[in-house]
C-alpha cells in the first residue's frame, strides 16, 4: 500500500480471454495507479470510445494473477491496432486472483497492518536477556515464543483478531548474520463473505478507531483479502491463499514518526484490556447514528492542508451535529413549538406566511451558543477540559462569533472572529472536545479520560502552549 510498483505483463478483458495485450502496471499510493497497454480491446470501429471496464485481467511476468477493479481509459492514440496505446486509471488492485465478474469480488476476511498497530499493541515474542560479557567470547541467547492471538467479538457475527506474524531467519552455510522480524496484524472476519465496498467500509471505520486511540493519523500499510475465489486445499485441507489489496491512499505524504513510543499514544491496548469488546462494539453500533461526526472530525484529521477557515468549520458542524443526535434536536417541545408557530402564522397576512413558514422550518433548533454551553456542561467533570477552557463564556463567545463571521461573512463580525494564530488554537480546542465526546459515546468514564489527557505529553503541552497565550 505505500511502496512503489511497476509489474509488466498481459492485460486482457474477461469477456474476451483471446486478446491479451502487453503493457505495464504502476501504482504509487499518493500519485499513480494506472495500466499501460500496448493495443486497445476495442474494435476498429469503436476506437473513439473510452472503455470502463469493472474488470482487467492480468498474469505478470512473475507468475502472479491479477485483477484490476473499476478502470477508467483516460487516453488511447494510435493510427493503427500495430501502433495504438491506451492508459486506464485503476481504482483498485487484487495481487494474486483472477475475479472474471463483479458478483466474485468477496472476502471471507480481511487482514491489515496499520501504522503505529505495533506500538498501540506493545506486545512482544523476544526474550532477550543481558549479553554475558564477563568472559573472553560474547555469548547471546534470544529467544522467541509468538504471542496468542487477541480475539475480540462483535455484534452482527464480525470477529476481530489482534495478531503477530513472525518472519524467520534465513538460514546460510556460513551464517554471518540472523534477522527476525515480527509486525502485528489486525484481522476482520465477517459471518459470510462480504463485498469489497463493505470490507472496505470497516478499513475505514477501525483506521478511524485506533486514529482516535493513538491521537495519530493513522492508515493501512497492508491490506491482504481471503476470499473463495482464491483457496487451496492441502491434504483434504482447506487453506485460503492471501490476496493483496491495493489503492491509492487520500491522506496527505505523512510518514510514521521515526521514534514513537507506546507512552505517547493516548490510550494503548494495555490501558483498555478490559474493556476492549465494549469499545469496539460500541465504535461499530454507533457508526449508525454518529458518522457525520466521525466524517467532519477525522476529515480535519486526516487533511492537514486543510484551510484553518474550513478545518475550524468542520469542527463546529461536527459539535452541532453530535449535540443534536445524542443530546437534544428541539429548543422546546414539539407541540409547544408546533403551537407557537400556528399562533405566529395565524397573525401573519397571508401573503406573507408562505416566506415565513419556510424561514421558520429551524426555528426549533438550539442556537450554537446552546449547544456549545451544553456539550461543556455534559463534560463538567473532565478537570483537563475545565483547565484547556478556563473562561467558558469567553470560548463560546469566540465560537459563535467566528462561526457566524465565517458562515455569512458579516462585516460587522470581522473583529470579533478570530483568524491566523488565534484561530488555531481555537481549533486545537474544538479537536479535544470532539475527542472527549467521541471517547465518551465509545465507553470511557469521565475519571478515565480526565487522568489520560492529564498525563499525555501531547496534551499537557498543549495545556501549557495555551496559557502563555493568554
Amino acid at each position: 500500500m505505500i511502496e512503489e510498483l511497476e509489474i509488466k505483463g498481459y492485460w486482457w478483458l474477461p469477456e474476451k480471454p483471446d486478446l491479451k495485450l502487453p503493457g505495464t502496471l504502476r501504482f504509487s499510493p499518493y500519485k499513480e495507479f494506472s495500466l499501460e497497454i500496448q493495443g486497445s480491446f476495442k474494435e476498429m470501429g469503436e476506437m473513439n470510445k473510452f472503455l470502463t471496464p469493472d474488470i482487467i485481467l492480468g498474469h505478470s511476468h512473475q507468475g502472479k494473477n491479477i485483477t484490476l477493479y473499476k478502470c477508467i481509459e483516460t487516453l488511447h492514440k494510435g493510427d493503427s491496432p500495430e501502433t495504438f496505446e491506451s492508459i486506464f486509471l485503476v481504482n483498485v488492485g487484487f495481487i494474486g486472483v483472477h475475479f472474471r465478474q463483479l458478483s466474485e469480488i468477496k472476502f471471507k476476511k480481511i487482514s491489515l497492518r496499520y501504522n503505529y498497530l505495533d506500538e498501540w499493541l506493545n506486545i512482544s515474542g523476544f526474550n532477550i536477556p543481558l549479553p554475558n560479557i564477563e568472559g573472553e567470547t560474547l555469548e547471546i541467547e534470544i529467544k522467541y515464543k509468538q504471542p496468542t492471538p487477541i480475539e475480540i467479538i462483535l455484534k452482527k457475527g464480525l470477529k476481530i483478531s489482534l495478531e503477530i506474524e513472525v518472519s524467520l531467519p534465513t538460514l546460510y552455510a556460513l551464517q554471518k548474520e540472523a534477522c527476525m522480524k515480527q509486525e502485528a496484524f489486525f484481522t476482520l472476519e465477517f459471518p459470510k463473505e462480504a463485498s469489497f465496498e463493505e470490507a472496505h467500509k470497516f478499513i475505514y471505520i477501525f483506521q478511524n478507531l485506533f486514529s482516535l486511540l493513538t491521537s495519530e493519523i493513522v492508515y493501512p500499510l497492508k491490506i491482504l483479502g481471503y476470499s473463495e475465489s482464491s483457496v487451496q486445499f492441502i491434504k483434504n485441507e482447506k487453506f485460503y491463499k492471501p490476496i493483496e489489496i491495493i489503492y491509492q491512499l487520500t491522506l496527505p505524504q505523512a510518514k510514521s514518526k521515526k521514534s514513537y513510543y507506546p507512552f505517547d499514544i493516548l490510550y494503548p491496548y494495555i490501558s483498555i484490556k478490559n474493556k476492549t469488546e465494549i469499545i469496539f462494539n460500541n465504535w461499530v453500533e454507533k457508526i449508525e447514528i454518529l458518522e457525520p461526526v466521525y466524517n467532519l472530525y477525522f476529515g480535519t484529521i486526516y487533511s492537514r492542508d486543510m484551510y484553518l477557515e474550513f478545518q475550524f468549520l468542520s469542527l463546529v458542524m461536527a459539535l452541532e451535529v453530535y449535540h443534536r443526535r445524542m443530546i437534544r434536536k428541539e429548543d422546546i417541545p414539539s407541540i409547544e413549538h408546533k403551537k407557537r408557530i400556528e399562533e405566529i402564522l395565524t397573525n401573519t397576512p397571508d401573503k406573507y406566511q408562505n416566506w415565513l413558514k419556510e424561514k421558520l422550518t429551524y426555528s426549533n433548533e438550539p442556537s450554537l451558543r446552546k449547544r456549545i454551553k451544553e456539550i461543556c456542561e455534559k463534560l463538567k467533570n473532565i478537570g483537563y477540559l475545565t483547565n484547556l477552557i478556563s473562561k467558558k463564556k469567553d470560548f463560546i463567545d469566540k465560537v459563535v462569533n467566528t462561526r457566524n463571521y465565517f458562515v455569512h461573512y458579516d462585516q460587522s463580525l470581522e473583529d470579533k472572529a478570530l483568524k491566523g494564530t488565534e484561530l488555531y488554537w481555537l481549533i486545537q480546542k474544538l479537536k479535544v472536545l470532539v475527542e472527549i465526546c467521541l471517547l465518551k459515546e465509545i465507553g470511557f468514564l469521565d475519571t478515565e479520560i480526565d487522568s489520560t489527557f492529564q498525563q499525555n505529553s501531547k496534551y499537557k503541552w498543549l495545556i501549557e502552549r495555551t496559557k502563555e497565550l493568554k
